[in-house]
């Protein structure tokens, strides 16, 4: 296994131990991925930020980024009031950015945004529990759609969906 594959794999396992519940498995391998290096914890954002566009343009019936189709993020604050992104809290922001980056086809843009968090390793964690939380949600709805998921993500839907 290279490392790309090492690093799917561990977020396989992650992914799975959430969907069943198992919190203390989950945490484990949470733990090997972002405690390795910050190489290796940037790496896990970058393939699960991947893996969600993928699965977003799978429920939307696109198949391509860059390709024209426009994503757009809308929040709200407590009380329903739309919010600006720059008003979230900073690890949610960047993760969202990271996202979108690679939804209008900018790998350079995402780069950029991995380059900010880099640099504080706590700051990268919370980021990748972002990622890691929308790709859980990402592949029950796509489960539930129809839609296709990621090859690589495919054992997580056998592991318990």
């Amino acid at each position: 296994m290279n490392d790309r594959e090492v690093v799917q794999s561990i977020i396989v396992g992650t992914v799975t131990a959430l969907r069943r519940g198992e919190d203390q498995e989950a945490v484990m391998l949470w733990t090997k991925l972002v405690a390795a290096s910050d190489e290796t914890a940037r790496d896990s954002v970058r393939e699960l930020a991947i893996a969600n566009v993928e699965m977003l343009f799978s429920l939307v019936g696109s198949s391509e980024t860059g390709g024209g189709d426009v994503l757009v993020v809308g929040g709200e604050d407590l009380e329903g009031q739309p919010i600006s992104i720059d008003d979230v809290e900073p690890a949610q922001r960047a993760a969202t950015r990271i996202m979108l980056a690679y939804v209008h086809g900018s790998a350079e843009d995402a780069e950029l945004q991995l380059d900010l968090v880099a640099s504080q390793s706590e700051e990268m964690r919370v980021v990748f529990v972002h990622m890691l939380c929308w790709a859980v949600g990402l592949l029950d709805l796509c489960y539930e759609e129809g839609s296709a998921i990621p090859p690589w993500l495919r054992p997580v839907l056998a592991g318990g969906a």
